[in-house]
């Protein structure tokens, strides 16, 4: 397998993990293999911190772990790949007949939480959890030392489907999922009203149920996904069914105390379209991305401010069978899109070639991505054609009378026009190629010389 020019031979015959240090500009620094996958990372002003469940051997750079039964791998590398530390707890987990379904996240405290579906009896540290009916849904709460606070069973029944997991700042606790039948939550006997019904449960920072929504909306139980807002409360995105093969995507907002405040429709298709992520925004609105199957590009991102309302969507990733699987942002509401794709992909002016199978990517998008404008109720201002040669046209409503500034990718201006009209010609055939931002007054949108 291949990363940029760092490649190496898989570790074992089974599934393997990798984790991939990038600079700002997409260069590989550094890949560590390890021979299980990875079931979450947190990212460290020092390095990088992991987790995985292993129940015989896990190897990772210059250490080999032999288990008899299963455990929870916790380990740590340095901002430059190093291994820093290492901690297997052996003893934490019991299960009785099955394996369970685990899972585990972060908080930005350092606190580990595992949570996931079990049958019977889980075993975490001195706590036995039992469940008595079908399945249960638990979540436990370690501390930064890596000791058990407390675990709770947070639901029951037979077919509990996808579940996830969202810490809001404040301590509170988000769970959605899927369940086709009688369900157990807390104190409440809920029966379905449709197959593959969508749940949305807050807990309390130490497990209790505070409230529980239960949609009536025929959905996709797999393409619900959750995120913690700012203020407490909590992001539903998920697909909804709309009559024979036709779906959409829509986000919701829930206060801290239950209260569905707005729903915005994102994306309406055909086929499978489902939601992969939703990611917090610095600016206090949220972007989601979508697998699109409808005829066209396979991945759309969405992003609408804190009231709902659309500030901006980008689509892109064409002929490339992508299969995009996670979204982050950072601090400055860049983000980047991760996954794998087969048969070639083409990002804008980026064609990514293919050796035959699946090769992961990663796809960086500005915080005002190429082509559109993020200054929703300010003026309106767009640029065609992008990829631009040698002259551009700049539509910008409300900006007569202000000046057009060109930058470059170090922030240098390179180019002055003068707004006179709704519509500008401008002339760029003397400019490199390269990534270019324009700005006319307070809006503001990149571009590609090619």
């Amino acid at each position: 397998m291949t990363f940029g020019e760092i490649g190496f031979e898989p570790i074992s015959s089974g599934g393997n993990g990798y984790i991939a240090s990038l600079n700002w500009w997409g260069t590989y620094q550094w890949v560590i293999a390890a021979s299980k996958p990875f079931s979450s990372i947190l990212p460290l002003p020092d390095g990088v911190r992991y987790t995985t469940f292993v129940a015989t051997e896990f190897s990772i750079l210059d250490t080999t772990v032999q288990l008899n039964s299963l455990a929870l791998v916790i380990g740590d590398l340095t901002a430059f790949g190093e291994r820093a530390g290492i901690h297997v707890m052996d003893d934490l987990l019991e299960y009785g007949y099955d394996l369970p379904s685990l899972g585990s996240s972060f908080t930005s405290d350092g606190s580990l939480f595992i949570h996931g579906l079990f049958s019977d009896s889980l075993r975490l540290a001195d706590t036995v959890l039992f469940a008595t009916s079908g399945e249960a849904l638990f979540i436990a709460r370690f501390d930064a030392n890596d000791q058990l606070e407390w675990a709770r069973i947070i639901a029951g029944s037979t077919d509990i489907l996808t579940p996830q997991f969202a810490m809001a700042p404040t301590g509170r606790i988000y769970v959605a999922g899927g369940y086709s039948s009688q369900t157990t939550f807390g104190d409440s006997l809920i029966d379905p009203f449709m197959t593959n019904q969508v749940f949305l449960l807050c807990l309390d920072e130490t497990g209790h149920q505070q409230w529980l929504y239960s949609s009536e909306e025929p959905i996709f139980c797999n393409g619900a996904r959750i995120c913690a807002a700012p203020s407490g409360g909590v992001y539903l995105s998920r697909t909804r069914h709309q009559g024979f093969d036709a779906t959409d995507v829509a986000t919701s907002h829930f206060s801290p105390e239950g209260v569905l405040d707005w729903t915005t429709p994102l994306h309406f298709g055909y086929g499978g379209n489902l939601a992969i992520k939703s990611v917090q925004l610095q600016s206090g609105g949220l972007a989601t991305a979508i697998r699109n199957f409808t005829n066209g590009p396979g991945v759309k991102v969405v992003a609408v401010d804190a009231n709902g309302t659309l500030e901006w969507e980008f689509s892109d990733g064409a002929d490339g069978q992508n299969w995009a699987t996670d979204l982050f942002a950072s601090s400055n509401d860049a983000l980047f899109l991760t996954g794998s794709y087969e048969q070639g992909s083409v990002w804008g002016p980026f064609e990514l070639g293919t050796n035959g199978g699946f090769e992961p990517f990663v796809v960086k998008l500005s915080s005002e991505p190429l082509g559109v404008s993020s200054t929703a109720g300010r003026s309106e201002l767009s640029i065609a054609p992008n990829p631009a040669g040698d002259h551009i046209m700049i539509t910008c409503t409300g900006c007569a009378g202000l000046d057009a500034q060109v930058t470059d990718a170090l922030g240098k201006v390179v180019t002055i026009g003068h707004v006179s009209a709704e519509v500008l010609q401008m002339d760029i055939a003397r400019l490199p190629e390269g990534l270019y931002l324009l700005k006319v007054g307070s809006a503001s949108i990149r571009f590609i010389k090619q």
